[in-house]
């Protein structure tokens, strides 16, 4: 028997780096994401399609960029008490460094995957807790934002410590999501943030709070289907993230060419910055001219409908 799991990437719409020191942040699951393959076997193996990688757990031969999941797969199996091992493939459509969620993404579906190889369909709250092991090595100090999303699936409300509020939109919702194909280092650009909070450490407190009161502000008007404003405070959002250092002139030129189109009602980095990706969001029927306008700047755009849900599996018999 083969059991799979499918989890989605994210976008952070309101918030990212203020939501690691306790602002409250909104996000979404997209339409892109990370699947997993597993089966029972006796010594327990990692293989990403992407990276061309393969870790044997019974060696101490691990690549790094696969010890974030290989710590994952060891954690369900010391929670389960299970002394048998699994075989795990995975492959992401994420770009990898994108600021959407390609790590927290793959260990949501390689916990649940391998779990249910070994026979073990686990709670939602025990993958999120188990993909966290994989994260806290990838991102150090995560807010578990993107673990979160990748899970539960839908619109949340997060902040840190507290469990998320699910969003129920009325309409769907489109955004563009633009790649500037600059990939960058999470950790460096949380750590120039917290270069700049602790050398303006009022003014980031009142930033923390404004950025609570907005993204309550931006799911209310999503809600009501309000897009203007959404797009209002997205503009407003980037505009603050660039303030902080973490923009580039790639992320720049692609919120300037969607801006240029009448179908764009907003436009910011999300993630981390220092590259990754761009939203942009659209009128009703305007998503592909925001492709048009982007697409000479951009590396790979595409377009996501909200909602999407979190993470599934299933099985297959050989």
């Amino acid at each position: 028997m083969k059991a799979y799991a499918y989890a989605p990437g994210k976008i952070i719409i309101c918030g990212e780096h203020f939501v690691v020191y306790g602002a409250t942040a909104l996000a979404a699951a997209i339409n892109r994401g990370t699947t997993a393959e597993a089966e029972p076997s006796p010594t327990t193996t990692i293989y990403s399609k992407d990276f061309g990688l393969q870790a044997d757990l019974s060696t101490n031969s691990i690549p790094e960029k696969l010890k974030p999941l290989t710590a994952a797969i060891t954690a369900v199996k010391e929670h389960l008490g299970e002394k048998r091992g699994v075989k795990l493939t995975i492959q992401s459509d994420l770009p990898p460094r994108s600021g959407l969620g390609s790590s927290s993404s793959s260990a949501v579906a390689a916990v649940a995957a391998s779990a249910l190889a070994l026979g073990h369909r686990l709670p939602l709250d025990d993958i999120i807790k188990l993909a966290m092991v994989a994260e806290r090595l990838v991102h150090k100090n995560p807010s578990g934002i993107d673990v979160q999303v990748s899970a539960r699936g839908g619109l949340l409300l997060f902040t840190k410590g507290s469990q998320p509020e699910l969003i129920k939109l009325k309409e769907k919702v489109r955004f563009v999501i633009a790649s500037t194909g600059v990939e960058r280092e999470t950790g460096e650009l949380i750590e120039r943030v917290r270069v700049w909070r602790e050398r303006n450490l009022s003014l980031f407190s009142s930033l923390v709070e404004s950025v609570t009161t907005l993204s309550r502000c931006c799911a209310e008007a999503l809600i009501l289907g309000d897009l203007k404003r959404v797009g209002a405070i997205l503009n407003f959002f980037h505009t603050t993230l660039s303030w902080l250092g973490i923009s580039i002139k790639e992320i720049e030129q692609i919120v300037e060419a969607a801006l240029s189109s009448p179908a764009a009602l907003g436009a910011k980095l999300t993630g981390a910055g220092g590259g990754g990706s761009v939203i942009i969001l659209c009128s009703e029927d305007g998503a592909d001219d925001v492709v048009k306008s982007v697409s000479k700047v951009a590396s790979e755009t595409f377009i996501t409908t909200l909602p999407n849900n979190g993470v599934k599996t299933w099985v297959k018999k050989s």
